[in-house]
């Protein structure tokens, strides 16, 4: 009944609930699932998904709507499911990738890390490539940046040696400017914080 309740004011599935609250273990969830739904309990320590299967869909898209192709009997493709919901929710995006397919029930971590184990090397890659490169960092050549770090820092050891004074006054110059400019950004962000609290209310 506290379950029932609960689900009424979340709108959450009756599973997480249970698995949340301490009133249900992973495995009787799964097993609870896969009788409710006419099928079974996909065992991830004895077989693995295919990784052909899983690039028809896309591993982005397996992941986003949590339904993993696993293997395949003849024309009839099995995918793993951690919510029932959502395998017949997508079921006619999986069958036009897939053909026939059939509902295996799995829990989510282990979903994510078949996934993972099967196609780790794709889930990198759009990890990496999710950023446009104009705002990434990727495509930065992290030895000519070392390079040049190191050979300014050379020099500045060397204008010390030769003229500390100089660079003493250099150095504290170089501070004094960057404070000036942060102090500068803070009145000036103070200032349009202000104006925008004193501008009249916009008419309907």
């Amino acid at each position: 009944m506290r379950a029932l309740e609960i689900q009424t004011r979340q709108h959450l599935p009756l599973g997480d609930i249970l698995r949340a609250h301490g009133l249900a273990s992973e495995t009787a969830v799964m097993a609870a699932l896969a009788e409710q739904f006419g099928t079974g309990v996909i065992d991830t320590t004895q077989t693995r998904p295919d990784p052909r299967l899983i690039d028809r869909v896309g591993p982005r898209r397996c992941l986003r709507i949590g339904c993993l192709p696993w293997s395949r009997a003849g024309s009839v493709t099995l995918v793993a499911c951690a919510e029932p919901d959502q395998f017949f929710a997508h079921r006619a995006e999986l069958e036009a990738a897939l053909g026939p397919v059939v509902m295996g029930v799995v829990t989510e971590t282990d979903l994510q890390q078949a996934l993972i184990d099967s196609r780790s090397g794709s889930l990198r890659l759009m990890a990496e490539t999710c950023v446009a490169a104009q705002e990434s960092c990727r495509l930065w050549d992290g030895r000519r940046f070392s390079h040049w770090v190191a050979t300014a820092l050379a020099s500045f050891v060397a204008l010390t040696l030769v003229a500390p004074v100089a660079s003493f006054l250099a150095l504290f110059g170089l501070v004094l400017g960057f404070l000036t400019l942060g102090n500068a950004m803070k009145v000036a962000a103070t200032v349009a914080q202000l104006r925008a609290s004193q501008a009249p209310p916009t008419q309907p």
